[in-house]
């Protein structure tokens, strides 16, 4: 999971337009979750993460502003440290398919 911080709330909210305003309350309520490769361990996780950070990056300046003219410019790994926090679960289960079963 990407979670906006701050600095994204910030950008967000110092754009000129009557929509709602950012909170970073608003990230909970509207996460975006991303899957990855299967991977063995969270290192890996996170490398596959530093290499695509620009991608997630992007994906939450789209969700909020559609308009690129008006995104940061030069987006770095390590603003995007600052501005998002990253969550890794190494486990999801689809129960779109299958009926959901108590194994306990």
């Amino acid at each position: 999971m990407v979670l906006p911080r701050k600095p994204f709330a910030d950008w967000a909210n110092s754009l000129d337009h009557d929509g709602p305003r950012f909170t970073l309350d608003d990230g909970d309520d509207n996460l975006i979750v991303f899957l990855g490769p299967d991977v063995e361990t969270n290192r890996e996780a996170r490398a596959f993460v530093r290499k695509n950070f620009n991608i997630f990056f992007e994906t939450w300046l789209f969700e909020w502003c559609t308009d690129r003219t008006l995104w940061p410019r030069h987006r770095t790994r390590e603003m995007f440290k600052r501005w998002f926090d990253i969550r890794i679960h190494s486990t999801v289960e689809d129960t779109v398919d299958h009926p959901l079963v108590r194994l306990l």
